[in-house]
């Protein structure tokens, strides 16, 4: 069992926290003391996500948008700092289907890099590592940053598991 105060004080963002996944993390973040910013491109269920952390005594805020857009990316990071202070952790669960009907073998070169800069979370990531939005533990010159990063993806494949993908 974890204490509820175990990250109290501390900032986090979710990226995708909205749904599946990335909400269970919002959820176990804020229960263990964190500010959350829960991220998401349906303002409803980003909503619905703070909605029901805050309602249970949580911190969270929404930014509504992709996280694999620059401006959001660096919206997130931003307003984690202004509503608690400081980031110590970022988190993208945020994903995207592929293009329906179409495979790795396929799929554009634009299709790919979209896909791949919503599963890895490369803006979201970038903008979150400047040196400036990160606190630091302890003093003097063997001071570390405090945090955490972690990318999964939650999306669901285009082609359902088991079935064959057609090369056509």
């Amino acid at each position: 069992m974890s204490s509820p105060n175990l990250l109290a004080g501390r900032g986090a963002v979710v990226a995708g926290g909205s749904r599946g996944i990335g909400r269970a993390v919002a959820e176990l973040l804020c229960n263990l003391g964190a500010g959350v910013v829960v991220n998401g491109r349906d303002a409803d269920a980003v909503g619905e996500t703070v909605a029901a952390i805050t309602e249970s005594g949580g911190r969270a805020t929404p930014v509504i948008g992709a996280a694999d857009d620059e401006r959001v990316a660096s919206g997130l990071i931003v307003e984690c700092m202004s509503t608690f202070g400081r980031l110590d952790t970022l988190i993208n669960c945020a994903g995207i289907a592929e293009p329906a009907g179409s495979s790795i073998l396929t799929m554009s070169p634009a299709e790919f890099d979209r896909l791949m800069a919503a599963h890895l979370g490369r803006r979201f990531i970038r903008a979150g590592s400047r040196p400036a939005s990160w606190p630091r533990k302890g003093t003097g010159r063997s001071s570390t940053p405090a945090r955490w990063l972690f990318s999964a993806t939650t999306a669901a494949p285009a082609t359902p598991p088991g079935k064959a993908r057609s090369t056509d």
